[in-house]
């Protein structure tokens, strides 16, 4: 069996309707993490960014209270 890779969160509503993935990037420590304000997220649906941001406030949002990424 191989390595065991991380990606990072996946944040996900109902079957699929919605989901953001928050990509951590590994430091020079070997630590991996994601921030809000310069971090890269997937989001879907969207067709551009203000779509994407909208999805990724509306999902993380639920979890981390006072979080809005721009």
């Amino acid at each position: 069996m191989g390595e065991l890779k991380y990606y990072g969160m996946i944040y996900i509503e109902g079957m699929f309707e919605k989901l953001t993935i928050q990509i951590h990037e590994r430091d020079s420590y070997g630590v991996y993490s994601w921030s809000g304000e310069n971090g890269w997220i997937v989001s879907a649906p969207s067709n551009n960014r203000a779509e994407a941001v909208d999805v990724s406030n509306e999902l993380m949002g639920k979890l981390y209270k006072g979080m809005v990424i721009k």
